[in-house]
């Protein structure tokens, strides 16, 4: 197995924000780590991360300031390489000796060490040699001009997407569960990093995140973030402007990119932010009434003709057309277990005076 030499950096405290960040940019392990990792450097940098937690947020951003380098190639001048070699293979010492004098000793004027001459030719060539390899490594440092693109780990990012009258249950990398309710969109990596695990949602989903206290799991949606170790969760984004977060087991924290609030929630509690009025509300809810979904219960509660037709469009993934208006407003309140839209419909006309056909995916209603 390959040794790794690392190169161990800085912990002082510097006065200015950058400093750390610049000592991973110049670590060269670090760049490597970040490009092109095996499993050694894997380990080095994760027990790192735990021995410094306060330097987890310079890390990351060096980490996202490599992985936006495009490296482009360059290599040196060609007739400078043949004339070395040229000279080289003729055998003439003296313009050996110019060409180190000028390309080691900058512009300093000094003559050829004594020694030089008497050494024998095949041990000028392998000199040379290596000066010419400690100046493609001196490139490669200082210049960041590899001869060929670096290689960075490509990572698959996966959407998983429903329609309307579409539910999807499926597990992540790590182990962890997701419900997907009909109308929403979970956008993740086909294999999450060594930091941190983040996935990105659109509209509702419930999560039973594998437990890993060193490995946080992350739900952003919108500019709402939930971080948990391990725990199960519900997140949905209502019609409105109303996005919420229940938390069913363990614990998690929401931040607000918006307003920099940090929330705490216990089991038990819901989080309401309105994108509206900027505010954040803490609750409780009833877990039947927030994650039935997942277990085929359409429930409505006190709910206007609007929600009502909006839900069962989504429910069940049809359009559903209007004559007439509602004689009266709905404050509808209902529960339907694995029931069909005819079912449905037929329940909810005998409540409020309506008719109904259903053709295929297109449902109109009269009043």
């Amino acid at each position: 197995m390959t040794s790794i030499h690392l190169i161990p950096l800085k912990t002082d405290k510097m006065s200015q924000e950058n400093s750390q960040t610049n000592e991973f940019l110049t670590n060269p392990e670090f760049v490597r780590w970040v490009r092109d990792p095996d499993k050694e450097l894997e380990i080095y940098w994760l027990q790192w991360m735990e021995a410094h937690p306060d330097k987890k947020k310079d890390l990351k951003l060096a980490r996202e300031i490599i992985l936006g380098f495009h490296f482009h190639q360059k290599l040196p001048d060609p007739s400078l390489r043949q004339a070395v070699l040229a000279t080289i293979l003729n055998g003439d010492s003296e313009q050996v000796d110019r060409y180190y004098t000028k390309t080691e000793m900058s512009n300093r004027r000094s003559s050829p060490p004594p020694v030089w001459g008497r050494i024998d030719q095949l041990y000028k060539v392998a000199a040379i040699l290596a000066l010419a390899f400690g100046f493609a490594l001196i490139l490669h440092y200082f210049y960041g001009l590899p001869s060929q693109s670096m290689p960075v780990a490509q990572v698959n990012t996966i959407y998983k997407t429903t329609a309307h009258g579409e539910k999807l249950n499926f597990k992540l990398s790590d182990g962890s569960m997701v419900w997907l309710n009909a109308g929403s969109e979970l956008r993740y990596p086909e294999k999450f990093d060594s930091i941190e695990r983040i996935v990105h949602l659109k509209g509702e989903a419930y999560f039973e995140v594998k437990a890993d206290s060193q490995w946080p799991f992350r739900v952003v949606s919108d500019n709402l973030t939930t971080t948990a170790l391990g725990t199960s969760f519900n997140i949905k984004k209502e019609r409105g402007d109303v996005l919420s977060i229940s938390l069913v087991t363990g614990m998690v924290k929401v931040e607000n990119g918006l307003t920099d609030e940090n929330v705490m929630l216990l089991p038990g509690q819901q989080l309401n932010y309105s994108h509206q009025s900027k505010k954040t509300l803490i609750g409780t809810f009833e877990e039947i009434r927030v994650l039935g979904w997942k277990t085929g219960l359409l429930q409505f509660h006190q709910a206007t003709f609007d929600e009502v037709r909006a839900e069962l469009e989504k429910w069940y993934g049809v359009k559903i057309e209007v004559t007439g208006q509602p004689p009266r407003r709905w404050k509808l309140t209902g529960t339907y277990q694995d029931q069909n839209l005819e079912m449905v419909l037929k329940r909810i006309s005998y409540i409020e005076q309506l008719d109904f056909t259903i053709n295929e995916k297109n449902v109109h209603i009269k009043f």
